[in-house]
């Protein structure tokens, strides 16, 4: 078969409301720009407003953020028009859009994000629960993150036999207070103090313990 030119008419706001547009008349569509679209909120600002909303409601919050940013990569005007558990691949994703999805999200979040970010987390839901946890992790997350931080700064320390006993009797001191405080019923345990705790500060602590 031979392929033949014909001239058709083409509703292309029709089009741009489809949620899978075909690769074929992708290109056709004329993309917002940065002015016609929402103003982008500054990253650190955005990161910081989910502080304090619980993970439901950081979850709604991120996704509504990943859903505009698609539907501005897409060329579409709604991102309601966005399904949240569609594969991107099906959303009409190439190579090219999926960096700039990342390339947005970036810019909006803060964050610097993987260039496979889009084929590592392929629906809209999946990539807004990965950022969610890199914005806002969990105490435990966060307790977790900041104790690997300490275990790497004690694997670079270079001490004599009296120093290294001293460490780890320090050491040994905090978790002891650890274990206490999960012991007493009612006590908060607010993984947050340790989360914003700098490595200087925890060592601190652990000096305050002993001289205790």
């Amino acid at each position: 078969t031979t392929p033949t030119t014909i001239a058709t008419p083409l509703n292309l706001t029709t089009i741009s409301k489809n949620p899978t547009i075909p690769p074929l008349l992708r290109n056709l569509i004329p993309r917002r720009t940065t002015t016609t679209t929402a103003k982008q909120e500054d990253g650190r600002a955005f990161g910081a407003s989910l502080a304090g909303l619980d993970e439901a409601e950081q979850q709604v919050r991120v996704l509504d953020l990943v859903r505009t940013q698609i539907a501005f990569v897409l060329g579409h005007n709604d991102a309601g028009a966005i399904p949240p558990d569609i594969a991107f691949e099906q959303l009409g994703f190439d190579s090219l859009t999926a960096v700039e999805l990342r390339n947005q999200l970036t810019r909006a979040t803060g964050v610097q994000l993987s260039a496979t970010l889009v084929f590592d987390h392929p629906t809209a839901t999946a990539l807004a629960e990965h950022l969610r946890d890199t914005l806002a992790p969990s105490g435990r997350k966060a307790a977790r993150a900041k104790l690997d931080e300490v275990a790497a700064l004690l694997s670079t320390l270079v001490v004599d036999f009296d120093d290294h006993s001293l460490i780890t009797e320090h050491i040994e001191e905090l978790l002891t207070q650890w274990r206490r405080t999960g012991d007493e019923p009612g006590s908060p345990t607010d993984d947050s103090d340790l989360n914003a705790a700098s490595d200087e500060e925890l060592f601190s602590l652990v000096e305050t313990n002993r001289k205790a």
